[in-house]
């Protein structure tokens, strides 16, 4: 092979990957792959049966051990590899083509990122009205659909993924997972990003049974937990998950939207397992607790009963564990991993708090009303709603 210009510029107009694996091929006879980080497939062309068996089975650690790997990052995210065989860097020209090949592909990717990024700036906005309710009926939804080219005639339900301290790159990298993991299930599927919220707006061109929703849906968080635990910035980010109710129309999406937004709050404050998804249908009265607590009612209430604890954390700690134990102390104990007579003192000190009050802690309406604040409680924490009376 004799490398000249014609063969790089000829590389570096292609509009695929593909095609520019293609063409190295085609011209050194040479073996070139690329594996997809985010989409996790793999393109190659090779003569040789063992590359094309190893870079499309083996794992990445086993395939460097074979070949020459070159890692792709933009933006600070581990975009996908560059696999070659190691006789390709032999000569100057067989360098020069890897280079390009190399160049080739990150400016595919960095305009990848661009289209989609322009995309979803226009798309948010779509969604943001319509959650935000300024989109109300039909024709205007319809009209604005066809101004942005896209087709959604079909039922579609949110689930939503609160994943924390991400940063711009990394949330560029959640947007383009998550786009890739629920499209291989649901084609035509969007996602919707607020702050640590990233929402996939599922479209359900198929009405799936319920059971095989949930199938998919988990499998749908299990693949994405999987890929994050591998990434070494994100692993230790908590993430939490929660799905709405299935809706016949887009018109409909603030209320998938609220409903797994609120099921993601469930999850943050009950859920023992980040990685667990709360169903809608699962958060119980928790929905219309959640529904009413920023009302000024709320918040007076929760003040009213809780406000002489909150300096005193080990307090409230102490009225969760009884709450949560039918007001055992035995088992408000063991629960806390305290003496019970730590937990018989603190009960004492609460009892009398109570009744300065004008509360009676054995009466089941004033057990009633802690149970209430206490939820109140939790919800304010997450959601960062003031917990002094205005």
């Amino acid at each position: 092979m004799i490398w000249t210009t014609d063969k790089m510029v000829s590389l570096l107009e292609k509009t695929e990957i593909s095609d520019v694996l293609h063409e190295a091929f085609e011209i050194s006879g040479n073996s070139f792959s690329y594996k997809d980080n985010i989409t996790l497939k793999t393109v190659a062309y090779s003569e040789s049966q063992e590359f094309l068996s190893t870079v499309r089975s083996c794992p990445l650690h086993e395939t460097a051990k074979r070949y020459k790997v070159r890692q792709i990052t933009e933006n600070s995210v581990v975009r996908g590899y560059l696999i070659v065989d190691k006789t390709t860097g032999l000569s100057e020209d067989g360098r020069n083509l890897t280079e390009t090949v190399l160049l080739a592909i990150k400016l595919l990717l960095r305009q990848t990122i661009t289209k989609k990024t322009h995309e979803a700036r226009i798309t948010s906005n779509l969604f943001s009205e319509l959650i935000s309710g300024k989109i109300t009926n039909q024709e205007s939804l319809s009209s604005r659909l066809r101004l942005l080219s896209i087709k959604f005639p079909w039922n579609m339900v949110v689930l939503s993924a609160d994943i924390q301290y991400a940063t711009k790159n990394e949330e560029i990298y959640i947007e383009e997972l998550l786009t890739n993991k629920v499209n291989n299930f649901y084609p035509d599927s969007y996602i919707y990003h607020d702050g640590n919220l990233f929402s996939c707006i599922l479209a359900l061109k198929r009405i799936p049974s319920p059971k095989t929703l949930e199938k998919d849906i988990l499998m749908i968080a299990d693949q994405v937990n999987a890929e994050i635990s591998r990434k070494e910035t994100l692993r230790n980010n908590a993430t939490y998950w929660g799905c709405g109710k299935v809706y016949s129309s887009l018109l409909l999406l603030k209320k998938s939207y609220y409903e797994a937004s609120q099921s993601v709050l469930y999850a943050k404050i009950y859920s023992n397992k980040k990685s667990n998804i709360i169903f809608w249908t699962d958060t119980g009265a928790f929905r219309l607790i959640g529904r009413c607590a920023a009302s000024q009612d709320a918040i007076d209430f929760h003040n009213e009963i809780l406000s002489h604890f909150l300096e005193h954390e080990y307090l409230i700690e102490t009225l969760g564990g009884l709450d949560a134990n039918n007001w055992n102390l035995a088992n408000t104990a063991a629960t806390l991993t305290c003496h019970y007579n730590t937990i018989k003192y603190r009960y004492k000190k609460i009892r009398d708090i109570l009744a300065e009050n004008g509360y009676d802690i054995e009466n089941h309406e004033t057990r009633f009303d802690i149970a209430i604040a206490l939820r109140l409680y939790k919800i304010y924490i997450e959601r960062g709603f003031p917990n002094e009376k205005k």
